[in-house]
């Protein structure tokens, strides 16, 4: 089902109060997660009418797709506030006032069922949700951060090429040692250096950590891609902090 039909199906079923699925809905992890962030945009929706439909459509996928209860889940508090109303009145819900007592009486209801239902699965589904989001968290942090890290190492490898320090062989009593002509070079290796160890490989620590561990719970393709380049950036790293050590740089 493509994305716009999609998007028709889900809004045509809010407008009409309708909450049957197509099966092809739950059969595909791309339908289920398009579907997840349209019924999210109808739950926001500042009419509790609106926002009965998206709950009950909620429930079909929660109870039908263990993808949907993934990522549901991952923002149990949000979803909880938008159908129950936040503590003490902080985030009440829309009018009309009758729909949104409907709202919250079935709110209370369904996840009383999911509960019951789902039970230890739930809790997985909630081990499984926090590994999701810390491995994108990772992805992205790393997508925002990769460049500038890699910035920081090619600066390091102009000064050892500049000092002729070759990384990729063993170290020997020739290696460069600092003198008063070199100095602005060490300098900017000390620099350097201290981000890399301080900020860039404990960065890169956590994420190698946080997507291993995700590894049974994404999508295969992402995560081997996403392994393979964090690996790729603790080997860049590595070799600069090595090559920093052989000529006297050490933080």
């Amino acid at each position: 089902m493509e994305e716009t039909e999609l998007s028709q199906l889900i809004e045509s079923l809010v407008m009409k109060g309708a909450v049957q699925l197509d099966d092809k809905i739950v059969k595909s992890e791309f339908n289920v997660c398009e579907a997840h962030d349209l019924i999210w945009v109808y739950l926001k929706k500042d009419h509790a009418q609106i926002r009965y439909t998206a709950l009950h459509l909620a429930d079909v996928l929660f109870t039908r797709s263990a993808l949907f209860r993934t990522h549901l889940v991952a923002q149990f508090p949000t979803f909880l506030a938008l159908v129950v109303g936040g503590p003490r009145g902080s985030q009440p819900l829309p009018l009309p006032k009758l729909w949104a007592e409907r709202v919250r009486r079935d709110a209370v209801e369904i996840v009383k069922k999911w509960e019951a239902k789902f039970g230890g699965a739930h809790k997985q589904e909630r081990t499984k949700a926090i590994q999701l989001k810390k491995f994108r968290t990772a992805v992205e942090e790393m997508r925002t951060t990769e460049q500038s890290i890699l910035e920081n190492v090619e600066k390091m490898n102009g000064c050892f090429e500049i000092l002729g320090l070759d990384t990729t062989v063993p170290p020997t009593s020739s290696s460069p040692t600092e003198t008063p002509e070199p100095a602005v070079l060490f300098s900017t290796l000390r620099e350097c250096a201290k981000v890399l160890v301080n900020k860039h490989l404990p960065l890169i620590t956590r994420w190698i950590g946080e997507i291993t561990r995700a590894g049974g719970d994404v999508d295969t393709q992402a995560h081997d891609q996403s392994l393979r380049k964090v690996i790729d950036l603790k080997q860049a790293v590595e070799g600069a902090r090595k090559g920093a050590a052989r000529v006297g740089v050490v933080v």
